[in-house]
């Protein structure tokens, strides 16, 4: 299972899954534009300088992924 959610003191995201490798995190606007984050581990914080506003955030894992639209304020 992975879990998405903003940090609302720092506007940081966070991935944490239970026991699964993290490898990729796609952070995407509404305009489209993406960026993409190569990753290893089980958490990750992302402290995006990006302005505030809707995201889609796509986690992919060794063995599943998982999307979640965050708003960042």
């Amino acid at each position: 299972e992975i879990n998405i959610f903003v940090d609302n003191s720092d506007n940081t995201i966070k991935v944490i899954t239970n026991g699964m490798e993290l490898k990729t995190i796609l952070v995407s606007d509404m305009a489209g534009r993406t960026m993409k984050f190569d990753v290893r581990g089980y958490a990750v914080n992302l402290n995006l300088p990006v302005p505030q506003g809707v995201y889609m955030v796509h986690a992919i894992g060794e063995s599943a992924s998982r999307t979640e639209k965050v708003v960042l304020k």
